[in-house]
């Protein structure tokens, strides 16, 4: 991923490792459940907000709220998230 994400390194390793299991369809096993219970309101969050075939947001995360009114940091990890989510339809376009 070449994007900027001013999130901090260890929560972008998170992130990835999470974004592996979760959109991939795996199993979150013991390893990474304490990750996931940190940035499960994220990844809820996310499959909600996304269009899962090409990776545009549908919706502002929280409604009540115009897209420049949104969180900071919330919108930063959905921003990395849909980075992510991104490069796994690249990579499905190439197969």
């Amino acid at each position: 991923m070449d994007g900027f994400s001013p999130t901090k390194k260890n929560e972008q390793w998170e992130i990835r490792q999470l974004s592996k299991a979760v959109f991939y369809g795996g199993n979150i096993d013991d390893v990474l459940l304490p990750l996931y219970k940190n940035w499960q309101f994220f990844f809820t969050l996310f499959n909600h907000i996304i269009s899962h075939k090409n990776g545009d947001y549908t919706s502002p995360p929280f409604q009540t709220l115009d897209w420049v009114h949104q969180p900071y940091k919330t919108m930063l990890v959905l921003d990395y998230m849909k980075n992510l989510w991104i490069d796994k339809l690249i990579e499905e376009q190439k197969k």
